[in-house]
């Protein structure tokens, strides 16, 4: 696992907005520090130098917020399957 950024909002409709270190690509899966998924990148945006990512949280809820502040990672070798399907 390598460290993707930091939790710094949670949206009303369960989006979690995430400063990151490293930009993926969407699709990418996010985990906590104890290596569970917690949602999917769905969106990479701002300036290369210090880009920020929406991610769609697997269920939505108060546990969202508890994310607040919280380090994720995702999976280099997992970046593989973030590929989009044709046809």
């Amino acid at each position: 696992m390598k460290r993707l950024g930091t939790v710094k909002n949670v949206m009303r409709d369960g989006s979690i907005l995430l400063k990151i270190t490293i930009a993926v690509k969407p699709g990418t899966i996010v985990y906590d520090a104890r290596g569970e998924s917690l949602g999917r990148v769905s969106r990479v945006f701002g300036p290369v130098e210090e880009p920020y990512m929406i991610m769609k949280h697997h269920s939505e809820g108060s546990e969202t917020l508890n994310l607040l502040d919280s380090v994720v990672y995702f999976d280099p070798a997992g970046l593989g399957d973030t590929k989009k399907k044709r046809g």
